[in-house]
Formats: structure tokens, C-alpha cells, sequence
């Protein structure tokens, strides 16, 4: 499966190689590396496709929860497994145990500050990854404007299901929304309000690559995403109105700055790093 919106996470260390080869032998035959260059590492986990970018240090793109990755496992004792696995040099959120929404569920941060919510999923015919968002502090009560917000932005979107908060002894607002998943372009992600007092959010830590194809829809997808609040930042990053951070990148950048002849690709990086939204024909 393709997909058209791809996490990418920020590695600090510059080890980027070593971080998707650490996520290969954690989820061996269900994971694979898909690409790799000296910059960027692409892989699947459960045919959700990721990637790991070598982005150095940079004090706004910390990992944090916010954005993070639901785990949906179809056997219990893999399931634990998987959660001692990446809770080993890393983390503990919450704590692996029965709750209302699994018989087996923990969340935890890897070692590399990667956020997962671990949970045991039985019925379900395969094991998935499902990128998540957290909408808290200034976004807190703004999932149902964020999903409806993005399902009319990309094709082939739905919102599939929404669970309030109703009572509950949090202290969360009864309307805002405990769980709700939608699709993209037939891909599933995750959503959740929350009210608590966290300290972090939506930053450049883990960015959201829609690729495009052709300057008439990367313009497209550019425009709508900076829209309303959001914002232009530098090679073909914006910020959408909720500060979650984007790549709007077409295929043809890719195959630009990856061009053979490296007095090309080298032509093609440096014109990038002058640019916002990416322009095709000045690559």
C-alpha cells in the first residue's frame, strides 16, 4: 500500500540508520525498510509506512505524545512483548494493564522519545500502527474541527467514529472526545481531546510528508494547509492552523535532489533550501 500522508520522525543523534534498524528487530517479519539515504530512512511497521529524517538538534522539534503511534495487536502476549520491547531505555506513561479500552494496554516512549500506546486488540484480522493526535492545551476540544477540517481537504476521507468524554471522573469536558478515528485517502488515524496540564505540544518532532505529484496539486495541498491560521516555514515545511507540522514535497523534488549526476542533485538541494513552498521547474 501506498500512502500519501507519511510520519516523519526527527533523530536527533544523527543515527537515524540505527533507530529504523532498532524498530526492525523489535517487530521482525512485520517490519521492513522500504529506502534509505544518507538523510531519511523510510520503512513499514504492520504496512503503515514511516520514516526517520537525520534532523539534528533543534530546541522545537523535541518528541513529545502529541503526536504519537497506537499499536493495535491481535495476540496478547505479543502484545507485551512489543510493549517491554519499546519501554526498554525508554519510558513509562501508563502503566501495562487492564483498561476500558483493552484487556492489555500501556504507553510508553522508546528509547529514541518515539510515543507508543501499546494496546492488545482481540478480533482484530491484523496487527496495525496508526498515527495518533493529541489535541491539548490552546487545541484542547478542537478534534471534530480538526478531522472535519482535514476530510475536506483530502479525497477518499471519512470521519468513522467519535466516543465523548460524557461523565468521567478526569474532569474532562463531557462533549470533547475520548477516541475517534477517520481516514485520509483511505488511511486510518486516531484522535483524542484532553484537558490535563501537559507541557508540550505539536512541534516539528514528528512532521506529517503529504506527498504530491505536479506543482497544480502540491499548490493545492500547500494553500489548504497553510490556510486559516497556518503558516509557510522553510523546503517545502508549513505549519497547519492547529501548529501540526507538514511537508508538502512533490515526487519530483525527490527525484531531483536523488538525481545520479550529483552536480544536479547538489543544484537541487541548494535551490530547496531557498524556497517555502516547493516550485518544480526551478529545481
Amino acid at each position: 500500500m501506498s500512502h500519501k500522508i507519511i510520519p516523519f520522525i526527527r533523530n536527533h543523534d544523527q543515527t537515524a540508520a540505527q533507530q529504523a534498524e532498532y524498530y526492525m528487530d523489535i517487530f521482525g517479519d512485520q517490519a521492513q525498510i522500504t529506502k534509505t539515504n544518507p538523510v531519511v530512512v523510510t520503512f513499514k511497521i504492520y504496512d503503515q509506512i514511516l520514516a526517520t529524517l537525520n534532523g539534528g538538534e533543534h530546541p522545537g522539534a523535541i518528541l513529545n505524545p502529541s503526536i504519537n503511534f497506537s499499536l493495535w495487536i491481535n495476540d496478547e502476549s505479543e502484545t507485551k512483548k512489543i510493549r517491554d520491547r519499546l519501554s526498554d531505555g525508554g519510558s513509562t506513561l501508563m502503566p501495562f494493564d487492564v483498561y476500558p479500552r483493552s484487556p492489555a494496554y500501556g504507553w510508553c516512549n522508546d528509547q529514541y522519545g518515539v510515543s507508543r500506546q501499546v494496546m492488545y486488540t482481540p478480533g482484530k484480522p491484523s496487527n496495525q500502527l496508526i498515527p495518533s493526535f493529541m489535541f491539548i492545551g490552546q487545541n484542547n476540544g478542537k478534534t471534530a474541527e480538526a478531522m472535519e477540517y482535514y476530510t475536506s481537504i483530502f479525497p477518499a476521507s471519512k470521519i468513522i467514529s467519535t466516543h465523548p468524554y460524557g461523565d468521567n471522573p478526569m474532569g474532562e469536558n463531557p462533549t470533547h472526545f475520548a477516541h475517534a478515528e477517520f481516514e485520509l485517502v483511505h488511511q486510518l488515524f486516531i484522535a483524542l481531546d484532553s484537558g490535563q496540564d501537559h507541557q508540550f505540544q505539536f512541534n516539528d518532532g514528528v512532521s506529517l510528508l503529504v506527498s504530491t505529484d505536479g506543482q497544480e496539486e502540491t499548490d493545492y495541498y500547500w494553500e489548504k494547509l497553510t490556510a486559516d491560521g497556518g503558516h509557510e516555514v522553510q523546503c517545502g515545511r508549513c505549519k497547519d492552523k492547529f501548529w501540526v507540522s507538514r511537508q508538502v514535497f512533490p515526487i519530483q523534488a525527490m527525484q531531483a535532489i536523488t538525481d545520479p549526476d550529483p552536480a544536479k542533485a547538489a543544484y537541487a538541494n541548494e535551490q530547496i533550501m531557498q524556497m517555502k513552498k516547493i516550485i518544480i521547474a526551478n529545481l
